[in-house]
């Protein structure tokens, strides 16, 4: 049924064959009366959305500039980042890890990835609640969250949703 799909910066465009479409939804001695009538420069659909590429959580992915179709996604190492960060600040806290270093042995892990993950259970709660919702601006990902971040819960906010557009 689709016959070319064509992605540009800014748009993104589908081509059907009719033939191929009055085949899949019509009977076939209807779809081959309607067909017969087409002529072979006729037998295009051509279906155009504005659409940018975007990179998301890692990835690039294609947005529709229709704001309901951008439904963001969870980003599984922010997700798993997030859930780290808390289970080790919980453990320190509770006086089961003295440190960053016993953490890092306990735990396997490099002790600068340790120190890396850990700013992330400081994060706004509204932040963190989206980011396990899988409701997190789709530009958000675990590199965008590991560098600085702010105190202050407002400016995290606004960290977290600048836009980076794929050149």
């Amino acid at each position: 049924m689709v016959t070319r799909i064509i992605v540009r910066h800014q748009k993104i465009e589908l081509q059907l064959s009719k033939h191929a479409v009055l085949k899949t939804f019509l009977t076939p001695q209807r779809s081959e009366e309607i067909a017969g009538t087409l002529t072979a420069s006729e037998d295009l659909i051509i279906l155009k959305a504005d659409a940018k590429l975007r990179r998301c959580g890692g990835e690039v992915r294609l947005l529709l500039a229709e704001a309901g179709q951008n439904r963001a996604r969870p980003v599984l190492s922010l997700v798993r980042a997030v859930a780290r960060a808390h289970d080790w600040m919980d453990r320190i806290l509770r006086g089961e890890i003295p440190n960053q270093r016993a953490l890092a042995k306990a735990t396997g892990f490099d002790e600068r990835y340790i120190s890396r993950i850990i700013p992330l259970a400081f994060l706004a709660p509204d932040i963190i609640e989206a980011v396990l919702d899988g409701k997190q601006d789709p530009n958000l990902s675990l590199e965008k969250c590991v560098g600085e971040i702010p105190f202050e819960w407002s400016q995290q906010r606004l960290a977290m949703t600048a836009t980076v557009d794929v050149e």
